[in-house]
């Protein structure tokens, strides 16, 4: 039970959920706090990508940004399903891995 808790943190706001399922274990509290990194860094990108959504009606060099909104967009959900895919694999093993270059950010105390 607590694997299937400690994996629905990394969608999105479910994040929580191993801190109230898992009476604040180690464990819980860590993928708690890396499901919420991957929430905020979700947000931005989501937020980068409407800048660019805005930027592409701007006359001539609005192509160029509406081409590198769509590839930023792209990128975007390709590192976000990867941290979803990396988290929920983690936390089915019960493997207490940080997410790569942003997994040092501790937000939630442990």
């Amino acid at each position: 039970m607590n694997k299937v808790v400690n994996a629905l943190a990394y969608t999105g706001i479910l994040f929580f959920l191993p801190l109230v399922a898992n009476n604040n274990q180690q464990e819980g509290k860590f993928h708690a706090n890396q499901g919420l990194i991957a929430l905020i860094l979700a947000i931005v990108l989501h937020v980068i990508g409407m800048v660019f959504g805005v930027l592409d009606g701007i006359p001539v060099i609005g192509v160029i940004i509406g081409i590198a909104g769509s590839i930023f967009g792209i990128a975007a959900w390709v590192v976000q399903v990867a941290i979803l895919i990396f988290g929920i694999v983690n936390a089915i093993y019960s493997k207490m891995t940080q997410i790569p270059v942003i997994g040092g950010i501790n937000i939630i105390n442990k």
